[in-house]
């Protein structure tokens, strides 16, 4: 089966979504979000961007994956690579 490729609006939840697509559990980039409850807001005045406050919509990086892990069950594998070429190969 190949794997698809879809643009998505954020990294880790469009590739988590396009991931679980490809095992055949279809999840749109909106319902992985929701799901791993990685989706929240916070306000930081005393951090000014542009003159404005610091607004904060997602939680960090990792989150998305761990949270799906913990709801759904699902167990992700990683894999790290010191050369582009090891990971192609792969």
């Amino acid at each position: 089966m190949n794997f698809e490729h879809r643009q998505t609006a954020h990294c880790e939840s469009g590739a988590v979504a396009a991931l679980l697509r490809h095992q055949q559990l279809p999840l749109s980039e909106p319902m992985v979000f929701g799901l791993s409850g990685a989706l929240t807001y916070a306000c930081i005045p005393l951090i000014k961007v542009g003159g404005m406050p610091l607004l904060a919509y997602r939680m960090p990086p990792g989150s998305i994956v761990r949270g799906l892990s913990k709801r759904l069950g699902i167990r992700f594998t990683f894999q790290r690579f010191r050369r582009p070429e090891q990971g192609l190969q792969a």
